[in-house]
């Protein structure tokens, strides 16, 4: 169930990519800021699955267990993107783009479901804090008063924001301009996911990489020599 809340955001972001000039002219072109607003409450609420998933393993797991964990979760959203505009290429051509917010909407649903049905409160009662806007604030310092999370989280939001640069351009570039069909559209895209993906192979053995070198090591890209 964590493994299914992991790929709702690259699949609300990629699904639809291959129809964006259509939708442009069909229902946005008027009012760009609509989309905007919109794209940021979708990024907003879809990076609760991944929040929440993360913290359910932080929750039960501890040392090389949940780094295993944790890369198991990263090798999942690594497909996602893979399999998102493939699918989407697929419903746009053959019903069209708007049937693909309701593929959303129901795989939505089903997660909520889900997690309702499947998912108990990992946390014990022992290890909770105080909850509130002034705990969120006093918990938010205390993270960004560490050096070591500001650079890990710095260097991730700099790789997501060329990431999502070139999710929101290639739509334009390679459907308008190349003018790519909708399908072909998708298999380009879904091949550069692959060539991220397979530039990450510790991520496709994660219990062997975790256990020849350390998590800190790792995530320096450094080896046991």
């Amino acid at each position: 169930m964590l493994a299914a809340l992991t790929p709702i955001a690259p699949f609300s972001i990629d699904m639809y990519l291959s129809a964006f000039p259509q939708m442009a002219r069909d229902l946005f072109a008027p009012a760009i800021e609509i989309l905007v607003c919109l794209r940021f409450v979708q990024g907003f609420t879809g990076a609760a699955g991944v929040v929440i998933a993360r913290a359910v393993i932080a929750d039960r797991a501890r040392g090389h267990v949940a780094a295993q964990l944790f890369s198991t979760m990263k090798f999942t959203s690594l497909l996602a993107p893979l399999a998102a505009p493939v699918l989407g290429g697929v419903i746009v051509t053959a019903v069209g783009w708007r049937a693909v917010f309701v593929a959303l909407a129901v795989m939505n649903l089903m997660s909520l479901l889900g997690v309702v049905l499947l998912v108990d409160e990992s946390l014990p009662k022992r290890r909770r804090r105080p909850s509130g806007l002034k705990a969120l604030v006093a918990n938010a310092c205390s993270v960004l008063g560490n050096r070591h999370y500001v650079g890990y989280t710095a260097t991730t939001a700099f790789i997501a924001a060329a990431m999502f640069a070139y999710a929101s351009a290639s739509p334009f570039v390679l459907r308008k301009i190349i003018a790519l069909s909708p399908a072909a559209y998708s298999y380009t895209f879904a091949s550069f996911s692959l060539a991220i993906a397979a530039g990450v192979p510790s991520h496709a053995s994660p219990s062997r990489a975790l256990h020849r070198v350390g998590c800190w090591r790792r995530s320096h890209g450094a080896s046991d020599d």
